[in-house]
C-alpha cells in the first residue's frame, strides 16, 4: 500500500511539474506569439490530470481559459498575469 502511494504522489509530483514547466515556458516564451501557441490544449490535459480539488481546479481551469483567450485578442499583458497567478496557484 505505502509503495503504491508513493508512485501516485511521484506521478502525481510529475504531472505538476509538467504544468509548471509548460506554464513557464510560456510565460519567458515569446508574448507575441501565445495567441497561436500549440501548448494550451496540452497545458489543459496536464491541469485535468492532477489531483486537486475541485475549486482549485475550476479556479485555475478559469485562470487558463482566460489567459488563452486573452493572448489570442493580442492582450497580451493580461494573459501574462492570468498565467503568472495560475502559476502562483501551484508554488
Amino acid at each position: 500500500m505505502d509503495q503504491r502511494k508513493t508512485v501516485t504522489e511521484t506521478q502525481s509530483h510529475s504531472r505538476s511539474q509538467e504544468l509548471l514547466d509548460r506554464l513557464q515556458e510560456l510565460l519567458h516564451g515569446a508574448l507575441d506569439e501565445l495567441g497561436t501557441h500549440q501548448g494550451w490544449p496540452k497545458m489543459r490535459r496536464v491541469l485535468e490530470a492532477l489531483p486537486i480539488s475541485t475549486e482549485a481546479f475550476g479556479v485555475a481551469v478559469n485562470r487558463l481559459d482566460n489567459a488563452e483567450q486573452y493572448a489570442t485578442t493580442g492582450e497580451l499583458g493580461a494573459a501574462e498575469f492570468e498565467l503568472r497567478q495560475l502559476l502562483r496557484s501551484f508554488c
